[in-house]
């Protein structure tokens, strides 16, 4: 399970009061042990514990000192969201410039900053394309319904495989493993020319079927759900053949995805456009 900065699942977080009771405990603290060391009164300790008032500014600062409570922690706060050593650092030189070399250094940070995110959009547009994900997966079974949901932008880096893919493909079932893992995507290329021992994708009973192409016949790779009966080859249509897996080195950063539907905006919407998305 997912934790926040205090170690307890997000949604419940720790409120101060019992920030300040986990420390005090884990100090191996009594109330009125930490009331004499701070020169304070049980009760007043008592309030802060049960959150009917709270430390001012001076309390705050004996907390994190006597108890070694972090600042962020105690006020509820993610820790990214507080300066680190070097960035007080670099704030207190700042502010021990002049204001003519202040702004001197707001406009070399702009550039820099500028120059690093032409650089990340440039290697970005590079190594990333963006290729229709279908949001009807492919059964590696008896076939999934084929709906008329339209296919989503899905970006992949480029390599032999993803440019001569025509979009992305999601498996659903067992029927080809050990290759092909429920939840796997596939690149698929449309193409009527097949040959033996390739893996293909069929329309079948309404729905995307993966299957391994032998001496003209279809078959799954796991012998325990076998495919090949006479009539299930009845109304069953090729549509294209797997070039490749989708790996997890395949996916971008997810810090970068909002970066790339910026950079290729323009592709997103004539995409969209084109199935009639919204």
């Amino acid at each position: 399970m997912t934790k926040d900065c205090t170690g307890n699942p997000p949604g419940n977080r720790l409120t101060s009061g019992e920030v300040i009771k986990k420390y005090r405990l884990k100090n191996n603290l009594s109330r009125p042990e930490l009331a004499k060391l701070m020169d304070l009164s049980r009760n007043t300790l008592m309030n802060w514990e049960n959150d009917k008032s709270s430390p001012d500014a001076r309390y705050v600062r004996e907390l994190v000192q006597i108890l070694g409570i972090p600042l962020h922690e105690l006020f509820g706060l993610p820790s990214t969201e507080l300066p680190t050593r070097q960035e007080e650092t670099v704030l207190a030189l700042y502010r021990r410039l002049n204001p003519t070399n202040q702004k001197l250094a707001r406009q070399i940070l702009n550039n820099m900053l500028e120059a690093e995110t032409d650089a990340r959009d440039a290697f970005l547009r590079k190594e990333y394309l963006f290729i229709p994900l279908q949001s009807t997966p492919a059964a590696a079974g008896t076939g999934c319904p084929e709906g008329q949901m339209p296919p989503v932008p899905y970006f992949t880096r480029k390599s032999r495989r993803s440019s001569y893919a025509d979009t992305v493909i999601k498996i659903s079932g067992a029927s080809m493993e050990p290759k092909y893992r429920d939840g796997d995507l596939i690149y698929l290329k449309y193409t009527k020319d097949i040959d033996d021992g390739d893996d293909v994708v069929c329309v079948y009973h309404e729905g995307f079927i993966i299957k391994r192409m032998h001496e003209r016949k279809l078959f799954s790779l796991n012998e325990n759900l076998p495919f090949g009966d006479e009539h299930e080859y009845d109304d069953i249509q090729i549509i294209g053949k797997v070039v490749g897996i989708v790996e997890d080195e395949d996916s971008p950063d997810p810090d970068d995805l909002p970066v790339l539907m910026q950079l290729f905006a323009k592709e997103i919407r004539e995409f969209e456009a084109a199935y009639e998305t919204d």
